[in-house]
């Protein structure tokens, strides 16, 4: 199993991040891969179910079915994802701090290969934690740029 920690402060209200990461349609902008945002149903508690077109480093499109499965404005937010051969989880909580908002987030995944599984998560693992990286210091950008 790939497990990823990370943790920022973004220079935000902590309903404005929470907001951010809320919306799909950010998925666009920081998933490397993320084409486009397709089949979005909103529970009667607000939560989420949509799917995700990627495209994957051959130039195939896939999707991932990606569901929220708990929701609590502005304090947390966990996602399930998943396609054929692998399922992740993505828990952050988001908590005010110094005028802004300290994100923690933790990501689990699994890959689905069967012997071989185990191996293409170890392959994995660096390129998620620089992932995960990538991606909060880009929403901590975004969110300096608007000061």
């Amino acid at each position: 199993m790939i497990k990823v920690r990370t943790s920022a402060w973004v220079p935000g209200k902590t309903e404005d991040v929470f907001s951010f990461f809320d919306d799909p349609d950010n998925t666009l902008e920081f998933t490397l891969g993320a084409q486009r945002i397709s089949r979005m149903e909103r529970a009667p508690d607000g939560r989420l179910a949509y799917t995700v077109a990627m495209l994957s480093s051959r130039g195939k499109e896939f999707p991932v079915e990606v569901e929220q499965l708990v929701r609590i404005p502005p304090r947390h937010l966990t996602t399930r994802s998943r396609t054929p051969g692998f399922t992740a989880t993505h828990a952050r909580d988001f908590e005010p701090e110094n005028g802004g908002t300290r994100v923690m987030s933790v990501f689990t995944a699994q890959i689905h290969r069967g012997l071989f599984g185990p191996l293409f998560e170890l392959l994995q693992r660096d390129r998620t934690r620089l992932e995960a990286d990538a991606v909060m210091q880009a929403v901590v950008e975004r969110f300096a740029a608007r000061q």
